[in-house]
């Protein structure tokens, strides 16, 4: 006997509830696959999961014969489907994982189950990882549907629903559990059956908190917070670059907040039993949910991500170790020499000698043959020519002027050269003397370490940093030996640490901006070791937190509209103190090198004018002995005559 034809029996029980499912609520099949493939369009979801809680639910969605043009449709796209049983547990949220984008959640039934489910699975933290879908029936009124459903602002749930003659999608959502129900207009069914959603982003949509308050923690960290005191001992915040950000947030979001502020210092607090500082206690309150938010500057560390969330990336901190520089610095002759290549000093040798050599060969020349009247003889010879040329690349002029045309195109191109290398030379030297590079006494970190007659400190709230992890690259060695001996190395700001480095053998562990705040204030030049370290500067939010991505974005928007840097110019030219020296004074040792080449050309010429005074008196001696040998002669040959006679 022939089986019985199964599949027309299935097809008969589909559509027999499509019937009565269209009689309900009112929403064709058509309507249907329209809001759920525009939804697919418009967040590029990869896949759409039917989630179902009834038998109804589950003849109507989950049946093949059902659902078989939808799935067809959403496969032309490359969207895969699946339909899962809320009641037996197969829909966990943290299985709902679609391999492009976001899942769309469709929930086929309003009931009292699919209520329960859905207010359930609202309250973990990956519903916000979905887009949800709710098909509502037309009886069903959405408010008292999510009466007790707590919807967060970072979750994207829309309910398709026909108010009058047409299909609507809206959105909804609540600012904070316990908040009413926001609701948004987010798009229609056309009569083509297209969905037809709104222009505006999401950010935009939820642009207003509703005058929410947020819990949040602070701490007097200049320049990132600052804060003012009150008579009545209560704070408020002044502004800081972190401080001017979130001012601009509480703007822009339409929220307030509720500070909570930190006394500065180490040991102040007590976290599981333990001595702390106020930003570890931030960390701990921030992860027990006993506040939102904590507003200070806060470095990015692995193991805090585990607990908190970070806001993105707000400010990379520089970190470097400042030293004085060495001695004999002042000293560099290479000032002065140093504009040239050495090799270009040999060129300009030889190119004084080739303009001398042109310039006696010609007057030689044309002495000789064609202009015998007009050259003085030997007026040009080598050596004299040399001086010339000399004279002209010192910029010095000539007593004579040659007569000559050849000896005369000499002298002009003899000067053009020397005005070319003269300002070659003399643009670097000023650069070269006006931004010099400090060498430090020692070039690294770990020479600094082997150096005993150097000590090293800084601020006092980077201890926490440099006991907190090895990144660093300040070993417990290194604070051991040269921050822990003396109390003086910690000290309380950045204008007392560079100014012992002035005054002392001392190494200053400190951020770039610092020593661009204070470094006009001191009194010394200042040389960095070759090392760095960078920080990077965030504020922590509790896990999970459904404001961290509108904050993101407001973040982002400032980065790229240059709002972040102007704040950060803002805030740290508002606490530069005034600078009581804005010139740098000469000292004998920068001009060492022309002094030592005075006193040595004083020197060598006094030693010429001696030789050449004892070689004038010798030749006169030699020419007095002659003189006298001659008279000498004569008196002897004029007696030996007389007596002869």
């Amino acid at each position: 006997m022939k089986r019985p034809q199964w599949n027309m029996v299935l097809f008969v029980l589909g559509m027999a509830a499509l019937c009565r499912s269209q009689t309900d609520k009112g929403l064709t099949l058509l309507e249907t696959t329209a809001v759920i493939i525009g939804l697919q369009q418009y967040f590029r979801s990869g896949c759409v999961f039917f989630l179902y809680s009834n038998v109804r639910t589950d003849y109507e969605l989950r049946d093949e014969l059902m659902l078989v043009r939808l799935r067809k449709r959403l496969s032309q796209g490359t969207v895969t489907s699946a339909a899962l049983d809320i009641d037996t547990g197969q829909a966990f949220l943290k299985h709902l994982l679609c391999p492009k984008n976001r899942p769309i959640n469709v929930l086929a039934s309003d009931d009292q189950n699919a209520m329960l489910s859905l207010k359930k699975m609202a309250r973990e933290a990956e519903f916000s990882r979905s887009v949800w879908l709710l098909l509502l029936n037309v009886g069903t009124n959405i408010d008292t549907f999510f009466a007790d459903i707590d919807v967060l602002v970072n979750s994207e749930v829309f309910v398709t629903h026909r108010p009058k003659d047409y299909v609507q999608l809206t959105e909804v959502y609540r600012v904070r559990n316990g908040y009413p129900l926001q609701k948004y207009e987010f798009g229609t069914v056309s009569a083509r059956y297209v969905l037809k959603t709104t222009n505006v982003d999401y950010y935009e949509r939820r642009s207003n908190l509703q005058g929410l308050i947020m819990e949040a923690l602070t701490i007097h960290d200049l320049p990132y917070v600052s804060l003012s005191s009150n008579p009545d001992g209560s704070h408020n915040m002044t502004g800081g670059f972190f401080g001017l950000v979130w001012k601009d947030f509480e703007e822009k979001l339409n929220f307030k907040t509720n500070f909570t502020y930190l006394e500065p210092g180490l040991n102040k607090y007590e976290v599981d039993g333990r001595k702390t500082d106020p930003y570890n206690k931030m960390v701990a309150d921030v992860r027990r949910r006993k506040y939102d938010i904590a507003v200070a500057a806060l470095h990015t560390v692995s193991e805090r991500a585990k607990i908190v969330d970070y806001t993105y990336l707000m400010h990379r901190s520089k970190f470097v170790i400042v030293m004085k520089p060495a001695a004999n610095e002042d000293m560099a002759w290479n000032h002065f020499f140093g504009p040239f290549h050495p090799s270009l000093w040999f060129g300009l040798i030889a190119c004084i000698l080739v303009i001398a050599g042109c310039l006696s060969l010609f007057h030689y020349v044309g002495q000789r043959l064609a202009y015998p009247e007009y050259e003085t003889p030997k007026q040009y010879t080598f050596l004299v020519s040399i001086f010339y040329v000399f004279s002209m690349f010192c910029q010095q002029g000539h007593d004579v002027t040659p007569k000559s045309c050849a000896c005369r195109l000499v002298y002009w191109l003899g000067y053009v050269t020397a005005v070319v290398v003269l300002a070659a030379y003399s643009a670097t030297l000023i650069s070269f003397l006006t931004i010099q590079n400090k060498e430090p006494p020692v070039k690294t970190l770990e020479a600094l370490a082997k150096d005993r007659s150097y000590e090293l400190g800084m601020m006092e709230k980077y201890l926490r940093i440099i006991r907190g992890n090895s990144e660093h690259g300040i070993t417990k060695e290194i604070y051991e030996s040269k921050i822990v001996p003396d109390p003086k190395n910690i000290v309380n700001t950045s204008l007392e640490g560079l100014q012992r480095v002035c005054n002392a053998k001392y190494a200053f562990w400190t951020s770039v901006e610092a020593v661009k705040e204070v470094g006009d204030s001191i009194d010394c030049n200042i040389a960095f070791l070759t090392y760095s370290h960078i920080l990077n500067l965030a504020m922590i939010v509790t896990y999970n937190n459904p404001y961290r991505r509108l904050i993101n974005h407001q973040i982002s928007l400032m980065q790229s509209g240059g709002v972040l840097r102007k704040h950060k110019l803002d805030s740290w030219a508002a606490h530069v103190p005034e600078a009581h020296n804005t010139w740098t004074s000469v000292s004998v040792g920068q001009i060492s090198p022309l002094l030592t080449i005075l006193s040595g050309g004083v020197t060598i010429s006094l030693a010429l004018l001696l030789a050449e005074t004892a070689f004038s008196w010798w030749q006169k001696q030699i020419q007095q002995r002659n003189t006298w040998s001659g008279h000498l002669s004569k008196q002897l040959q004029t007696q030996h005559l007389f007596f002869r006679v």
